[in-house]
């Protein structure tokens, strides 16, 4: 079971309206509500992130695939340093230790990255917190899928 406490977001509003309703919301002492989601990740998704090479694809700017496997997903080099640029790698000797360590699941140097199950079912939470539980069936694009993977790696969008 999955727990998402996202705060409220108020939609549909226009943005003078947003302000005085969240002031009147803010000023009254309101009880706090969690919500638990249960939601399935959808078997597509898993695919597509570890397996699929246009997803990673399109982040290319700020992403480099090192190594796929059909049972491990993908290795990636993802540097925080903007200075980087698209078409960027890593030296071959931090490739090499991190490709050695990605094939016994030991500690991976920095950058590196495991695109796995257990990423896309990262992903598929942030996702669902975001837009809800219908969102990749709603409007999966390649920005959203961009956002939600600089979230889960970085824990805030660097790269736009």
């Amino acid at each position: 079971m999955t727990t998402i406490n996202t705060g409220s977001k108020l939609i549909g509003y226009p943005p003078k309206e947003m302000g005085r309703l969240r002031k009147l919301l803010h000023d009254r002492d309101l009880p706090r509500v969690t919500v638990e989601i249960v939601t399935e990740v959808d078997p597509t998704w898993i695919l597509l992130l570890c397996h699929h090479k246009d997803l990673l694809r399109y982040c290319n700017y700020w992403l480099y695939v090192v190594a796929r496997d059909g049972a491990r997903g993908c290795l990636v080099w993802a540097p925080r340093d903007r200075s980087t640029g698209e078409g960027s790698r890593p030296s071959a000797e931090a490739e090499a230790a991190a490709f050695d360590a990605w094939v016994v699941e030991g500690d991976l140097p920095a950058d590196f990255y495991r695109l796995d199950v257990a990423a896309a079912v990262s992903i598929w939470k942030l996702g669902v917190a975001e837009w809800g539980p219908s969102w990749f069936a709603d409007d999966v694009d390649s920005d959203r899928s961009d956002v939600l993977l600089q979230r889960l790696l970085f824990g805030e969008i660097l790269f736009d």
